[in-house]
């Protein structure tokens, strides 16, 4: 279970404070988060690989998700910049809007898709360029 604290957007590289812990049972935890008066608002499906170099200052995800596949660089602005460049991308190919953001788009371009970002309608279209 992820805290994200919201971001300062201001520049290319979104910068947020997380909080991280392990729940070895997501059933109870959502009994947990009912419980507690929070409902289920919005669910999301993917796939993550996480690739690290050694003795670098920062890892590269590639998410697979039912809008396309994305790759996230998570590290010093300095960083994300050099390795950016060392995989071919630029500044102005960076994503800062959140998978929900990125869904609604999604959402507003193929009529049809379901209120979740999940595999099982993927089908019908599964790239974020559609």
């Amino acid at each position: 279970m992820t805290l994200k604290l919201p971001s300062d957007d201001a520049g290319p590289h979104k910068v947020k404070e997380e909080f991280e812990i392990e729940a070895s049972d997501c059933a109870a935890l959502q009994r947990i988060l009912e419980g507690l008066g929070y409902r289920v608002a919005w669910r999301y499906e993917k796939y993550r690989t996480t690739f690290e170099r050694k003795d670098a200052a920062g890892e590269i995800v590639l998410d697979e998700t039912p809008i396309g596949d994305l790759l996230e660089l998570e590290g010093d602005p300095a960083w994300i910049d050099r390795t950016a460049v060392e995989l071919g991308f630029s500044p102005r190919d960076y994503i800062t809007a959140t998978y929900g953001a990125l869904f609604e788009e999604h959402r507003a371009r193929n009529p049809g898709v379901g209120t979740d970002m999940v595999f099982s309608w993927a089908g019908q279209s599964d790239s974020l360029e559609s």
